[in-house]
């Protein structure tokens, strides 16, 4: 038997069309994920839609509860895992924007990425660590307790565990926002001192190659798009963090407007293009395609611009 309180309380205000309409949101972004892992085979995709797939299910399982309300006795399950997927959801979305920034300092070239770009790496991934145990697992084992237990001591054990759950992941979207932000006003005043200094090369460089004439692109910056996922998912974090105390959840007025469109404007925001988290994750280093005049060139130029030294694939 769950906690009567939490039954019953939960039951008032609720929206069966709002759970409706958000789960299959968040299932039509799921979808979209994965055509767009099938498309350009980039891993990181594969955590987006698991991202949308853990929320929509979590919704889903909140319309189910919904129009059970009217018998609350027995019904805790619903309402449980409504919590437990959807806290798990939020928390691997988390995750995906730390794995994406990593990738993104991985592969910027040096003229664009702060000089301690490693250190930002290795606080991206302890970060990614810190939401594992705050999200799926404290969330989990909190709305197990509270929902699935009849003793009261296990009540007030998931209350506790379910208040470090959600306090634990604002603190980290707290520490990523901070940290995205000094990566993007770094690139973008890299990116204007260098593109203003220097004149643009014909042929970027192989990716991981010497910073000797490494130019960003304009399409480098799309690590700005990081910043205002970030923003959208702090926004919904404090809601998360401001429910525990005044129930929001109970008037969907308040909770889908500030805490689920959030999350949705944020996963679309990623999936809004084809192919953009995978630009943003290789800071847009792909090689750009051999012009016909270049092929056209004879002699000892034309072996200087294909060779070795010019494509990457051997050494200078």
């Amino acid at each position: 038997m769950a906690n009567p309180g939490y039954i019953v309380a939960a039951c008032n205000g609720q929206s069966l069309a709002g759970a409706a309409v958000v789960a299959a949101l968040f299932f039509v972004l799921m979808l979209t994920a994965l055509g767009n892992l099938l498309a350009t085979r980039y891993p990181l995709y594969i955590v987006l839609t698991a991202s949308g797939l853990l929320r929509g299910l979590g919704y889903a399982f909140q319309a189910v509860y919904i129009t059970k309300c009217a018998s609350p006795e027995g019904q805790g399950g619903y309402w449980g895992a409504w919590l437990a997927i959807t806290n798990a959801g939020f928390g691997v979305a988390i995750v995906a924007q730390c794995l994406i920034l990593a990738a993104w300092l991985s592969s910027a070239g040096c003229k664009l990425a702060p000089s301690n770009k490693k250190a930002l790496v290795l606080l991206a991934q302890l970060l990614i660590l810190a939401q594992l145990c705050f999200g799926p697992i404290a969330g989990v084992i909190a709305s197990g307790l509270v929902y699935g237990g009849d003793d009261p001591r296990l009540w007030a054990a998931g209350d506790r565990l379910l208040h470090a759950s959600i306090y634990g992941t604002f603190g980290v979207v707290v520490v990523y926002t901070l940290l995205c932000a000094r990566v993007v006003l770094h690139a973008l005043s890299a990116y204007r001192r260098v593109r203003s200094s220097e004149a643009p090369p014909q042929q970027p460089p192989a990716k991981g190659g010497a910073c000797a004439g490494a130019q960003p692109t304009r399409g480098s910056l799309l690590v700005g798009v990081l910043l205002a996922y970030a923003l959208l998912l702090l926004m919904a974090s404090c809601v998360r963090v401001s429910e525990l105390y005044r129930p929001l959840l109970w008037h969907h007025q308040l909770w889908y407007p500030l805490a689920a469109l959030p999350e949705l404007l944020a996963l679309a925001l990623l999936l809004c293009r084809p192919g953009l988290v995978a630009r943003i994750g290789t800071a847009d280093r792909a090689p750009l395609p051999i012009k016909a005049e270049d092929v056209e060139l004879g002699g000892s130029a034309s072996a200087e611009a294909t060779g070795p030294a010019q494509t990457g694939l051997g050494k200078a």
